[in-house]
């Protein structure tokens, strides 16, 4: 993730999204409540808490097309 995250095509996409770091060993509790099976997970949810998408696993670049298919399925 480090070396997508700093990419100008990482930081177009992420004005769409609030990002919000939980660490799984210190949280086991809601990491069970949503049900994380590897890291990374990263959740794509709408406004009201609904979850449109989710990418479990380390994707490098292709994580983009992830972000522009959950913004398209917020806008819903």
């Amino acid at each position: 993730m480090r070396e997508v995250f700093p990419t100008p095509e990482f930081q177009a996409y992420s004005k769409y999204y609030v990002f919000v770091h939980i660490d799984t060993d210190s949280q086991p509790g809601l990491a069970q409540q949503f049900g994380v099976s590897g890291i990374p997970d990263l959740r794509f949810l709408k406004n009201d808490g609904t979850e449109v998408h989710k990418v479990v696993g380390y994707k490098g670049m292709a994580l983009l097309q992830d972000m522009e298919y959950a913004r398209k399925l917020g806008e819903k």
